[in-house]
């Protein structure tokens, strides 16, 4: 019996494990909606989406630019602070009748103290400006939202979210109404803040902690969700630690980590990324389900130029410079400086200072090459004397049999550029 039993666990496992495996290899496909193009925070807005707090309309459409409503906001803030948000009793609002929509949430944000209404009505229609989201959203961390309330309490607001860094990366003015591209900005910079509990006799905020006291996100408080930060080694495209080589489709690779479930660019290779999972435990087995997508880190001084004079002019006039310790890449392999001596007329370098010393830590580049379409199904392209098979990047065009186009050979794969 205890044999059947053990039997009987190890293949529940080998299908959880199978299960969960592929669930991480849907999650490096990121949601797409038909105006993608007019999302100017699609990191933060997969990264929601994926997280199960916000989505898109029935058409496929996102709709950036549109307002949101104080009675989303109020949902969006509940959904935010617990999984399943239930008001004690309901609030006394005069337009917020038990059978509105959103009455659940309002309510439940009210008896909080994260919304409030004025006059005994709350506009659940009414139109939410920035600052009106950043104090609902201090209050969502765990500040205590009473410290926004009085004549001060925009100054008091704009304070607290400049210094947390809620408002990075919004350019609209906090008192204008915010629209639903720039609340998906706001909330993502939020819950990377650190969660509050709690404040001490001082006044002073007590932060949550894990198990050796070190004050951990609002993120990993309450969604378990991990921040992972580094250098990416490897993805689709190539794979800088081997010769011409390249991961699986949707796989990439941080430095010091083991492959994540999602895509990169090519042109991610070398840079350093961050991106954010939720662990799963079975067994022995750990499994990282990522969230959203992984974004550059914009603190790197990084330069691109498409022109081995343009690269030695920025070396010889700028305070930027090259030493022994400088990693070179060619076509997604490790080479030496003399990569300037292969490169031709059209190619692509990048230079990355990481740590700001004027050091560049690594220069990438690529040769663009000069191709002619061979033929359409299956699509082949002459390079040189020699045919190859071709993969597209996104925004290629049509291609026609005997028409001119520029390709990357990287990982043994020749791609189309746009």
């Amino acid at each position: 019996m205890q044999k059947g039993a053990g039997a009987v666990k190890t293949v529940l496992r080998s299908l959880i494990s199978l299960l969960l495996a592929l669930l991480l290899a849907a999650s490096a496909c990121a949601v797409t909606f038909t105006d993608d193009a007019q999302i100017r925070h699609r990191a933060s807005v997969v990264f929601l989406h994926d997280l199960g707090l916000i989505k898109g309309y029935a058409d496929g459409a996102f709709l950036p630019g549109n307002n949101v409503r104080r009675s989303e906001a109020a949902k969006l803030a509940a959904m935010i602070c617990e999984e399943n948000p239930t008001p004690s009793q309901p609030s006394s609002y005069r337009d917020v009748p038990e059978s509105h929509w959103a009455a659940p949430y309002i309510d439940y944000c009210t008896q909080k103290g994260i919304v409030s209404g004025s006059g005994g009505y709350f506009r659940p229609d009414g139109f939410l400006t920035g600052r009106e989201l950043a104090k609902i959203l201090l209050a969502c961390v765990g500040f205590d939202g009473t410290q926004y309330t009085g004549a001060n309490w925009a100054a008091a607001v704009d304070r607290d979210a400049g210094d947390l860094g809620i408002y990075s990366g919004v350019t609209s003015d906090p008192a204008a109404n915010i629209s639903r591209d720039n609340t998906c900005r706001m909330i993502y910079n939020a819950i990377q803040c650190l969660a509050v509990t709690g404040k001490n006799e001082k006044g002073e905020p007590i932060y949550a902690t894990d198990e050796l006291l070190n004050p951990i996100t609002y993120m990993e408080y309450r969604f378990r969700i991990i921040k992972f930060s580094g250098v990416v080694t490897g993805n689709e495209y190539a794979d800088l630690t081997r010769q011409d080589a390249r991961l699986p489709q949707g796989q990439t690779i941080l430095s010091g980590h083991a492959p994540f479930s999602v895509s990169t660019d090519y042109a991610a290779l070398g840079r350093t990324a961050e991106l954010s999972a939720v662990r799963t435990v079975v067994g022995n087995d750990v499994f990282y389900s990522v969230l959203g997508l992984p974004e550059l880190v914009p603190s790197e001084v990084v330069f691109t130029v498409n022109s081995v004079d343009r690269y030695t002019t920025i070396l010889r006039y700028s305070t930027l410079t090259a030493n022994a310790k400088t990693v070179y890449y060619l076509d997604g392999n490790a080479d030496t400086e003399e990569f300037l001596l292969r490169l031709g007329e059209d190619c692509e370098i990048t230079g990355l200072d990481r740590n700001g010393d004027n050091v560049l830590d690594a220069v990438i580049a690529f040769n663009h090459l000069r191709g002619v379409v061979a033929s359409e199904e299956p699509l082949r392209v002459s390079v040189g004397s020699e045919q190859h098979p071709v993969v597209t990047l996104d925004g290629v065009g049509t291609l026609r049999k005997g028409g001119e186009c520029r390709c990357l050979h990287l990982g043994g794969t020749y791609y189309v550029l746009p």
